[in-house]
């Protein structure tokens, strides 16, 4: 089987303003330039992009001044500033000045040895006409020595002067690098906790100028990252005595030695916490990771106060201050965790920040957050989920703003992109190899390609309904469906769907028969993950019910017998987990289900029976991109009269079940060979997918399972069982499956092998 799919989006409404577009444009009046600099104003025109009549753009504009900008500073004028500043000029039209202060010329002169080309642009960079002489004199040259000795000059040295006139600033630069060493040697004494290397990982590379910065001149990184490194080993009294340095003339090496005093290991006396935190009432606190008596780490300190701060975040204050006090003693060390938990904010006024066809009443009931509740940001994630869940809106943002009304509430501002009116689906299904029986019927009377569609329209009323039309044609199994879907239900969150549907069905389940069916279904779900938030296992648990009333006509190949008609009228009910990280593919995660449906004749059915299914597959990431994939699937519809339902029975074997055999071919036969289906299901599988080559994947996989007659009649020794191989390309809709897959118990007749070429996983 082969699927093509594709998606057009399109208004209805001639003429409206579409999301994101910006009404009212203003467009550019004059451009002009103001200021000192060297370059008269047609060389400055030359470098602007904004043009008089075209759309004004700020942040174009501000790219032009920073294009000026980057002229001046190649012509050495290092020290340029350049601002654009805009005034209206009448309607719609805004006039463009730059004003440009191009500062004093700074200009090097190089003497003495020549120190490289990235290194002269590096201590260049540095120079400023308005800095004073100390800077220059200092810090450019040491800057200088620093870039020498990462190239191993350790003995370079640089002095620099500088000249000024009201024009022009030149700096002279005398470099004296010296005899080239071999190499800088870092060894550490005192040190028994932690290794030369281990310590030697937080440093810079000897051969970057940071490095010699660090243990020449600003000691302070270097005795930062090495108190840190060290308190994440519970070691909070270090101390880190001058560094010494000494260059060998023999042996060309300059040798670095740092001193450690490391201290002794600190244990955790007590945490303290903020009062609020010692009942919390049944809620939830922060997990905290330290713990009395044991060694104090800095990982998990830092963790602490982030789990504090998210605590109170989650609580509805706006930006709590968290602070950790550590007072150490000789062995041990107490730590004090204090909040100030600023302002916790109310909903003030709810507005939108753009006008859309979604009527504001609707968007109000499906919000969580109404005035006068507390700002929390779980609340303001469920509002926003709630919205997207509608599926009309391409985007959704919810921000609190402060409110003019009150310092103690936040406007909540909804920022919504709406979709398109229309939404139209088509694509194209072929059937590769159809199954190898019924040749003695009219199949061959009907096409193997398949024509699919579906048209939606969506909130063209406001209220963020949708309707539409699907089905298919030409294929064997034939459809149409009209359907109506919104995601409240007497303004409650539960989205509810109505069906009307017609199917032709030409599989031939029973010799000579075609297969009629006029369907209606009203099905609800509610999502038990915005219940029950504490159990991770629930954040993705749905729970759905339909009532379903099918009116189905047998109709015999031959007229000369009469058709026959039967109803089924059916409740069901489904308890449905997704906790997958992925729907089109899923590297880690599970997906389950298990339903019941239960048909009575009070409830519109010729006859009374109950139908059992479950499923459940489960995702394992084994390593990188390396995914290993369990599936079963059970269903039994319990009984002795194996001739209780003919039309919606368990089927098995194709693509997406046992992969060797032809579509819906497992299980009880007629006398013609073709499958009737049956009243128990069993199917497992197992899959291990695995990267080849950027795209594409490989996958091995073992598939097992059949179809009974009867529950009773289920055995494990009448599974059927198939093995193969394939190939997998990732595409962002899903992927392109190519399989082999081999029988691994094949009967006297029976195809060997199969291969297999569709979209999307087999599970």
């Amino acid at each position: 089987m082969f699927e093509v799919n594709h998606r057009l989006e399109f208004g209805l409404r001639a003429g409206q303003n579409r999301a994101g577009e910006r009404p009212g444009q203003e467009r550019v009046g004059r451009v002009s330039f103001k200021g000192k600099s060297p370059l008269d104003d047609e060389r400055l025109r030359k470098l602007v992009k904004l043009k008089p009549g075209k759309k004004y753009d700020a942040w174009a504009a501000q790219q032009d001044a920073d294009r000026i900008q980057k002229k001046l500073e190649k012509l050495d004028y290092r020290n340029a500033r350049v601002e654009p500043e805009t005034t209206p000029s009448g309607p719609g039209r805004r006039d463009v000045t730059f004003l440009v202060d191009s500062g004093k010329r700074v200009r090097f002169v190089w003497k003495g040895d020549e120190i490289g080309k990235r290194a002269r642009k590096d201590v260049e960079a540095l120079s400023n006409a308005a800095a004073s002489e100390d800077m220059l004199f200092e810090t450019v040259a040491k800057k200088a020595e620093y870039a020498l000795r990462a190239d191993r000059y350790y003995l370079a040295q640089v002095a620099v002067g500088r000249r000024a006139t009201e024009e022009e600033v030149t700096v002279d630069i005398q470099v004296n690098k010296g005899p080239r060493g071999e190499r800088s040697v870092l060894r550490f004494e005192g040190n028994e906790t932690l290794s030369d290397k281990e310590l030697a990982a937080v440093l810079p590379e000897p051969t970057e100028p940071r490095f010699f910065e660090a243990i020449e001149g600003n000691a302070a990184p270097l005795r930062n990252a090495l108190r840190v490194r060290y308190a994440a080993e519970g070691h909070l009294q270090i101390n880190v005595l001058p560094v010494v340095t000494e260059y060998d003339k023999e042996t060309g090496d300059y040798l670095v030695t740092v001193t450690i005093d490391e201290g002794t290991l600190s244990l955790v006396a007590d945490v303290s916490l903020p009062p609020d935190l010692t009942d919390l009432a049944g809620r939830k606190g922060p997990d905290f990771q330290m713990k009395g008596g044991e060694p104090f780490r800095i990982d998990q300190y830092l963790h602490d106060r982030s789990a504090l701060t998210r605590y109170y975040r989650e609580q509805g204050y706006v930006q709590p201050r968290v602070a950790g006090i550590l007072k150490p003693t000789e062995d041990k060390v107490s730590i004090i965790f204090t909040v100030d938990k600023t302002i916790r904010p109310r909903v003030g006024n709810i507005r939108l920040a753009r006008p859309g066809r979604t009527r504001e009443a609707v968007l109000r009931k499906l919000l969580t957050l109404k005035e006068g509740s507390l700002i929390l940001p779980a609340e303001v994630d469920r509002s926003r989920k709630r919205l997207l869940d509608t599926r009309v809106f391409k985007s959704v943002d919810i921000q609190a703003v402060e409110s003019p009304e009150s310092p103690e509430s936040r406007d909540l501002v909804i920022d919504l992109i709406e979709k398109e009116d229309v939404e139209l689906n088509y694509g194209l299904r072929y059937q590769i190899e159809g199954p190898s029986y019924g040749q003695g019927s009219d199949s061959g009377n009907y096409s193997a390609l398949e024509v699919g569609g579906r048209l939606q329209f969506q909130n063209i009323f406001g209220n963020t309904n949708r309707y539409g039309i699907s089905g298919y044609l030409f294929g064997k199994q034939q459809s149409g469906r009209v359907f109506f879907e919104t995601e409240t239900f007497f303004n409650m969150p539960v989205p509810t769907q109505l069906y009307v549907s017609s199917e032709v069905n030409r599989e031939l389940e029973i010799s000579g028969l075609e297969m009629r069916i006029q369907k209606l279904t009203f099905q609800q779900y509610y999502r038990l993950g915005e219940t029950f938030q504490g159990l991770r296992w629930s954040e993705k648990l749905r729970l759905q019910w339909n009532y379903s009333f099918r009116h189905i006509r047998l109709n015999p190949f031959d007229t000369s017998l009469e058709p026959v008609d039967t109803n089924r009228g059916s409740v069901s009910l489904s308890l449905i987990g997704d906790t997958r990280d992925s729907f089109i593919n899923p590297a880690s995660g599970a997906f389950w289900s298990i339903s019941s449906e239960f048909s009575r004749t009070w409830l519109g059915s010729d006859v009374n029976f109950s139908k059992l299914y479950g499923q459940g597959f489960l995702y394992v990431s084994l390593a990188k991109n390396v995914i290993w994939v369990s599936g079963l699937r059970l269903g039994t519809v319990p009984g002795k009269n194996p001739l209780l339902i003919i039309e919606d029975r368990f089927k098995a074997g194709g693509p997406s079940t046992v992969r060797a055999f032809a579509l819906n071919s497992l299980g009880p036969k007629n006398e013609k060979g073709e499958p009737l289906g049956g009243q128990a299901l069993a199917v497992f599988n197992q899959e291990l997918r695995f990267p080849l080559y950027k795209s594409l994947h490989g996958g091995v996989f073992y598939d097992t399972g059949s179809v009974f007659l009867l529950a009773s009649k289920m055995s494990l020794g009448d599974f059927r069982h198939s093995a193969g191989a394939g190939l997998r390309y990732l595409l962002p809709f899903g992927p392109v499956r190519f399989d082999w897959a081999y029988v691994l118990d094949p009967e006297p007749g029976e195809k060997r092998h199969r291969f297999i070429l569709t979209l999307g996983h087999a599970f």
